[in-house]
């Protein structure tokens, strides 16, 4: 079966083939002076990279870098940090990092052994050991396990953490690779999900035609044990223009319930029910839903858009449901509606088993955990109490006895990790030692008012009894309906302990407030977001919390601090962007950028590029503008947002006379380091940095001396120094 393209997609082609697209092309190029350093692998482009390396390396890796690197270090290290697992049967299963294996081990324990806090952890697959066997660059990518048994897992790594990696299946009991088991050539955005134990639903790189414009897979096989994946049976395909076409899984009742994932652009999704002939269903969601999961044989999805029914309109944002297996055979599905949530609440997650559905909530960005039960007359819901500032995470549910772990992150009180049951109190599986956040630590929840009158949050983290201004670092997202939430990661602990201030901004392009806040700040709305951060750090100023500002943001979150810095560099005293968009003339045609035109506008439209080149950051450095130093972060080996936004930002400060900080490092992949070393490396590089341009009240505590967090002293934090030169 051919799904088909849209009438967009095809108006698009049309006008192509008269070579206005390529025409265009051909005139920005010759606008762009740094378009050769757009090639990862170029020499003449490595060796420029080389040279701003080693000019950052000289400003930054001073005397106390090295102590710097081993506190961040012992915080990615930390033994005592929570082992939050997946269920797969009797046992949990875990990929845990520390100093000993710096790529990570992937190990498993018996699950009530787990439960009680006394854990025997089995090594499955070693990555460090396993790296140094093939003589390779290994990053562990992630295991998909065939269920009910979960005896036969695909594991996928990655050579230097790029999106392009291998599946091979493995044998849990053993702990050793199946001989001549399933097995994919490395390639660029694989999908796949089990069937049954000797059977495989895969979409990825196939040959010549296979793949979309964006990059993804455009066909899904069925692979079954025993042949060549080149033989493997098509089960559907889309036009090239479209984004990509996935296959999922989901088990419940004692059978798999497949799933075609058709994303037409980044918001526009459709599914496809797979019924046990290979007939395709089609699902009457409306487009752009999100699937969660199959409970009693009914779909679990959330709304993107109202979904009008026969004398009724279940509302955007509603948890719905429907009967998979009418559907199938032609009945009425009978649409349920399960959970609406209200206008100040927005859903994070929802997973379940047959008997109950558990869903993570944010009211006002702070955290809760609904517990839903299905009756007669509909659902009961029953709420868990959660410390306040708190962010929540369902890491998995266990489909035989209904049970959900539940991280509990909160900007006051350790980490906690719960196990839910339905009708039973939570019990605590593992409570963090105190930490940075929990004792020495002040936190509160503030609001601005934006250019237009909207009221923004965003949570401030402080030293405990620090008085007066500090040097903060703030931190934004505020893209792709992810929220920010209030949580303090490795870099806001070490600052903090430092003597510094952390806040998070809960800009609109996020998920903070559900779908209405995400659309407020898409397309050719971006510029409400960058006010929204523009008046969060403004409110710092005025308020008295803040000496100097350093905004920080990776990937999405590194084009709004770097668009935040060339529209106000009177408001801000630096900039960290980490794995960046910054060309948005161009980041279609770099990486996995076109697939996001939905989020951002088509460059190649002139009502959208008329928008984007308002705030685009590559091209609006103007001769003539004081900028504050920036911190640009990037890797070789990403394949997601390339290091050419970075390194052509970076080339074109220099051509201005401006001062910057350029770091590329070989391996990573868009999440910046592929290992512990790497990861401190970049942790100290952020911190160094921002001592230079902010200036830390105690900066020696910034390192720890390889201490834990939370042996930092609980003392007042004097105000920062003027920082550095300009």
């Amino acid at each position: 079966m051919v799904l088909v393209a849209t009438r967009v997609a095809a108006v698009s082609m049309i006008v192509c083939a008269f070579g206005l697209c390529a025409a265009a092309a051909s005139a920005r190029a010759a606008r762009d002076p740094y378009l050769w350093l757009e090639p990862s692998g170029s020499p003449r482009a490595l060796a420029q990279v080389q040279r701003w390396n080693s000019a950052a390396a000289a400003g930054l890796h001073d005397a106390g870098f090295a102590a710097l690197k081993a506190g961040a270090e012992a915080v990615l290290s930390d033994p005592h940090a929570i082992a939050s697992a997946a269920i797969q049967g009797s046992r949990a299963v875990n990929f845990r990092i520390d100093a000993a294996h710096p790529r990570g081990t992937w190990r498993a324990a018996e699950l009530n052994a787990y439960l009680s806090g006394r854990p025997q952890w089995r090594t499955l697959i070693d990555v460090d050991a396993l790296a140094k066997a093939e003589g390779r660059d290994l990053v562990w990518k992630g295991a998909i396990c065939a269920r009910p048994l979960f005896d036969r897992c695909m594991i996928g790594l990655s050579d230097g953490g790029s999106d392009a990696l291998g599946f091979r299946e493995f044998d849990p009991a053993t702990a050793r690779f199946v001989p001549g088991g399933f097995a994919t050539p490395r390639a660029a955005r694989t999908s796949l999900a089990w069937v049954g134990r000797d059977e495989l639903l895969i979409s990825g790189d196939f040959g010549p035609g296979s793949l979309t414009r964006s990059g993804y897979g455009r066909e899904v096989r069925r692979w079954r044990r025993g042949e060549p994946l080149s033989a493997a049976q098509p089960v559907a395909r889309i036009g090239a223009d479209e984004v990509s076409l996935a296959p999922r899984v989901f088990w419940n009742g004692g059978r798999a319930w497949p799933v075609l994932i058709r994303t037409i652009d980044f918001w526009r999704v459709q599914y496809t029910h797979v019924r046990a002939d290979g007939a395709l269903i089609q699902s009457p969601l409306p487009p752009g839903s999100v699937v969660d999961t199959v409970v009693g044989g009914r779909l679990i999805a959330r709304l993107s858009s109202p979904w009008a029914l026969p004398g009724r309109v279940i509302p955007s944002g509603a948890v719905v449901s429907y009967d998979i297996a009418a559907l199938e055979r032609g009945a009425d599905p009978q649409v349920q509606t399960v959970f609406v949530p209200d206008a100040r609440t927005a859903i994070s997650q929802v997973a379940g088993a047959d008997g109950v559905l558990y869903v993570a909530l944010m009211t006002d960005v702070q955290g809760r955990i609904a517990v839903l039960m299905p009756g007669p007359d509909g659902w009961t819901e029953r709420e868990i109490a959660l410390p306040p500032l708190s962010a929540v995470r369902i890491h998995d549910v266990d489909a035989v006895s209904e049970m959900a772990l539940v991280g509990v992150s909160s900007l006051t009180e350790p980490d906690q990790l719960l196990a839910l049951r339905p009708g039973v109190a939570p019990s605590v599986v593992a409570r963090a030692p105190a930490r940075p956040g929990a004792g020495p630590v002040a936190a509160e929840q503030r609001f601005a008012t934006s250019a237009d009158g909207t009221r923004v949050p965003y949570f401030l983290l402080r030293p405990r009894g620090a008085s007066g201004p500090l040097p903060v670092l703030l931190h934004v997202y505020g893209g792709f309906r992810a929220p920010s939430l209030p949580v303090a990661p490795p870099l806001a602990q070490l600052w903090v302990a430092g003597g510094g201030a952390y806040a998070i901004a809960n800009v609109r392009g996020g998920g903070e407030y559900g779908l209405s806040w995400h659309a407020a700040a898409t397309g050719h709305n971006r510029q409400a977001g960058l006010d929204d951060l523009h008046a969060i750090a403004s409110d710092l100023r005025s308020s008295g919390a803040a000496s100097r500002i350093a905004v920080e943001g990776q990937s999405n979150g590194g084009l709004v601090a770097a668009a935040a810095v060339t529209q106000r560099p009177d408001l801000y005293d630096g900039a960290i962007a980490g794995s960046p968009l910054l060309d948005m003339r161009r980041y279609t045609r770099l990486g996995a950028g076109a697939s996001w035109v939905a989020e951002y506008g088509d460059p190649d439209r002139p009502k959208d590029w008329a928008a984007l080149k308002l705030w685009s950051p590559y091209q609006n450095l103007k001769p003539g503008v004081r900028y504050p130093p920036i911190l640009l972060l990037t890797t070789t080996s990403d394949d997601r947002v390339p290091p050419a936004h970075a390194r052509k930002f970076a080339a074109r400060l220099e051509a201005l006379g401006l001062p910057f900080f350029f770091v590329e490092t070989p391996g990573g992949g868009h999440g910046g380091a592929g290992d512990l070393d790497g990861e401190a490396a970049r942790l100290a590089t952020m911190l160094s940095y921002l001592n230079l341009e902010l200036g830390l009240p105690r900066p020696e505590l910034a390192g720890f001396a390889g201490a834990h967090p939370s042996a930092a002293p609980a003392q007042p934090a004097a105000a920062a120094p003027a920082g550095a030169p300009q």
